[in-house]
């Protein structure tokens, strides 16, 4: 059935692929998504048949949701379908596959004319995490063993029904060790969290003092597998994993400093750089590229701007010259140095950061510069990559108050530390508008009185510090913003 649906309805795609025959490394995907139609969706490079959520390129989809993959493999790999779709292949080389995606049920897999096809659907529908630190927090408060225990238990089952799908479809062995091997990385990977987090809860509680069933079970979790093991580097956990393996040496068989080294480290702005050296000492050369380029694609991602970064991606090309995984990480560094230079520029003239806003401890001691006008306040930080994502809003953001007369303060929740670096993004990100960073005493206040579980967090409030509204919508639903202040008459 799926084979009529796409030879009868997008010939073209007969056109790309007729006349020539795959080499022995192309995988041909061609695919239809029903329901609402994306006009585009990402999909990982599997560079080195790696699979990294963050080295991703587009793939457009047509008017009648048609889309065509082309990739080159050495060996089985995975590839993941991303934003809005979600949805993990297991590949192999030398194939062609025809996938259908169900829109309207959450991008599920529909079907895919493979032998794999069930065991693709079941590995979908296994539980994954954003990251493993998340799926950690759930065993945190067990004991290390009952944690171990559910944990085995679920990759057993999961194993053992992995078999029996193989064995009655007769799937290739090297896909089933490849699906095998990213459930291991995955549950190892949650452990080495658990580990992590409850030795660093001991060591900052007990004096430096880590219970040995914490550190037995880490130790366990970071060396079942070696680093060499085929197909551990293929898996989508493969960075975590090598993270948390780091840390775990780091602690246990580094120096028995550690803390204060990275302490040092990072008052020096060197904080990255530290876990780099780390990551040399600890990983062999392949497992060290996958680790080093995910590091830093990550840490500039998370766009704190940290000037050693731009080092540590200069090292890394020297030492990876020929690497492909530069294109994704080139941007994210380039911002880096634009924020550098904008920081040297002097505040904008629409910029205005309140004097002595340091000894204000209520809401209601702001000094009266807001002309008898209400004020709509962001509260947010330098660390906060969601607040930053609200900022590509601020122009139109400014635009809509002006027209309801409403003044914008941004109140940050920074430390004494960052005083620098929060006025140095103010810049960047020219935030027009009236700026304080809220010492101690007014930052419990504002989550007191505000409610505020997470940044960012928008209110209302009048000139003189009264509440009009707790929790506005956010500049990135500007319609819906707009509506909620005319609707509470506060125009």
């Amino acid at each position: 059935m799926m084979k009529r649906k796409y030879f009868t309805l997008i010939p073209i795609f007969i056109i790309l692929i007729s006349g020539c025959s795959l080499n022995s490394n192309e995988v041909i995907i061609k695919g239809k998504i029903i329901g609402e139609i994306p006009n585009e969706f990402r999909i990982t490079n599997p560079i080195k048949s790696y699979c990294y959520w963050g080295f991703n390129d587009t793939v457009k989809v047509d008017s009648l949701g048609f889309f065509y993959i082309k990739l080159n493999l050495g060996k089985p790999s995975f590839i993941q379908l991303l934003h809005p779709i979600s949805i993990t292949l297991a590949i192999e080389p030398n194939k062609n596959y025809e996938i259908e995606i169900d829109s309207n049920n959450g991008y599920k897999l529909l079907c895919l004319n493979d032998e794999s096809e069930e065991i693709q659907k079941y590995y979908n529908s296994l539980p994954v995490t954003t990251h493993p630190s998340f799926a950690a927090m759930e065993y945190i408060g067990l004991p290390v063993e009952t944690s171990v225990f559910i944990l085995d238990s679920l990759l057993i089952t999961e194993k053992k029904h992995l078999d029996s799908l193989a064995y009655a479809r007769d799937i290739s062995t090297s896909l089933v060790e490849m699906i095998k091997m990213d459930r291991n990385l995955y549950y190892l990977t949650i452990k080495g969290n658990i580990g992590l987090i409850k030795s660093f809860q001991e060591y900052s509680s007990n004096n430096g003092v880590v219970s040995k069933d914490i550190i037995e079970m880490w130790r366990k979790s970071m060396s079942q597998i070696s680093l060499s093991e085929n197909y551990l580097l293929n898996s989508l956990w493969a960075f975590y994993f090598l993270e948390s393996y780091v840390s775990y040496k780091e602690r246990n068989e580094g120096s028995p400093d550690w803390a204060n080294e990275y302490i040092e480290n990072r008052d020096k702005g060197l904080r990255h750089t530290y876990k780099i050296n780390l990551s040399k000492e600890f990983l062999s050369e392949e497992p060290l590229q996958l680790h080093n380029a995910a590091f830093l694609y990550e840490k500039s991602l998370q766009k704190h701007y940290e000037l050693e970064l731009i080092t540590l991606f200069d090292d890394f090309t020297l030492r990876y010259p020929d690497n492909n995984f530069r294109k994704y990480i080139d941007p994210l560094i380039n911002s880096i140095k634009e924020f550098h230079n904008v920081s040297k520029l002097d505040f904008g003239d629409r910029i205005e950061i309140i004097q002595d806003y340091f000894s204000i401890n209520s809401i209601k001691e702001l000094p009266n510069v807001f002309k008898n006008r209400r004020i709509f306040v962001d509260f947010w930080s330098t660390s906060c990559g969601w607040c930053k994502d609200e900022f590509k809003h601020s122009v139109a953001l400014k635009e809509l108050l002006n027209t309801l007369n409403i003044d914008l303060l941004y109140i940050s929740f920074d430390g004494d530390r960052y005083d620098k670096h929060w006025q140095d993004m103010i810049k960047y990100y020219n935030l027009e508008g009236f700026h304080i960073r809220a010492n101690k005493t007014l930052k419990n206040e504002i989550n007191t009185k505000f409610e505020v579980s997470g940044i960012p967090h928008f209110a209302l409030i009048d000139n003189t510090g009264e509440i009009l509204i707790k929790k506005t919508q956010r500049p990135s639903k500007l319609n819906d913003l707009e509506l909620e202040l005319k609707q509470k008459n506060v125009w």
